[in-house]
């Protein structure tokens, strides 16, 4: 039987299998204690970076409806409302410039470790309404009243309390893509500065 000598090729090949076996168990631990301390979910995987669906190719008109592509959601368009294409991000409707920049800001975030939800978007009056009733006054605005009307606005998901990860990245990286925080007491609410 021949045995493997320091200098056999074979050895070393093994060795360096090890090697990067070993870096990428301490990497995986090291980024699961990182996430924890910054208060990310270490048991939440990522969002996918990229989820874009088109719901509409071609602009509305203000009594048409749209219906998109793999969904079943259709939204009635008002006068006031934004009757141009929607694109779908989260399950979030939006037009189609605020989409390519939120996912491009989706995408700066994740590399800081900071994932992006959107929970809600573009909103009929139909369905502003909705939510005044069942919210009230004090957490939904009157149908008209809201920018969600516009699809320039975005309700993004994150953990309440002062120092959240999410809010502080958001703070001091979303105006470079063109969000701003709307109002202070609502600090999910980000909306795109540069219109549709």
């Amino acid at each position: 039987m021949r045995s493997l000598h320091f200098t056999h090729p074979r050895f070393h090949a093994i060795a360096i299998a090890l090697l990067a076996f070993a870096v990428l168990v301490l990497l995986l631990f090291r980024t699961a204690d990182s996430d924890a301390a910054d208060g990310n979910d270490p048991d939440r995987s990522p969002p996918p970076i990229v989820q874009e669906v088109p719901v509409a190719a071609a602009p509305v008109r203000a009594d048409e409806s749209v219906r998109g592509r793999g969904t079943s959601r259709m939204a009635r368009r008002k006068r006031g409302e934004y009757a141009g294409p929607l694109v779908v991000v989260d399950r979030a409707g939006t037009c189609p410039r605020v989409a390519r920049q939120f996912m491009r800001m989706r995408t700066a975030a994740a590399r800081d470790r900071i994932y992006l939800h959107v929970t809600s978007g573009f909103r009929t009056r139909l369905h502003q309404a909705r939510l005044y009733r069942e919210l009230g006054p004090q957490w939904a605005a009157r149908p008209g009243k809201t920018l969600h009307h516009d699809a320039t606005e975005l309700d993004i998901r994150m953990m309440p309390g002062a120092g959240n990860p999410t809010h502080v990245w958001l703070t001091r990286h979303a105006r470079f893509f063109g969000f701003v925080q709307r109002y202070s007491w609502e600090p999910w609410h980000w909306g795109f500065v540069r219109g549709c």
